[in-house]
């Protein structure tokens, strides 16, 4: 019993973290209207509802889809922002943090 409750809690708090992760995201890179976070919370019940009832072979596949089509999307933003990071790089280089 303690397996089950831990479990769920565990999902419960994915789908929640998940939600708020997309829904930061969505208002970060547009001008959101509340039809937007409608949608997204339609979408978000719609979503646990076929996770909920289809084969766990077929969800797996799916999320493996998906994670790969963000690493896709955090590689190229990670690539378009080198030149950036590099600069903050050289400029924080420059200060002793403590470092004996």
């Amino acid at each position: 019993m303690v397996i089950v409750v831990v479990i769920t809690l565990f999902a419960l708090s994915t789908v929640i973290s998940g939600y708020y992760y997309g829904e930061s995201s969505l208002k970060f890179i547009k001008n959101t209207k509340k039809s937007d976070i409608l949608i997204l919370k339609i979408l978000t019940i719609i979503s646990i509802v076929v996770g909920s009832m289809i084969a766990s072979t077929a969800l797996w596949i799916f999320v493996d889809i998906v994670v790969g089509i963000i690493a896709i999307i955090n590689i190229y933003a990670l690539f378009s922002l080198r030149e950036i990071v590099y600069e903050e790089y050289k400029y924080m280089s420059k200060y002793d943090f403590g470092k004996k």
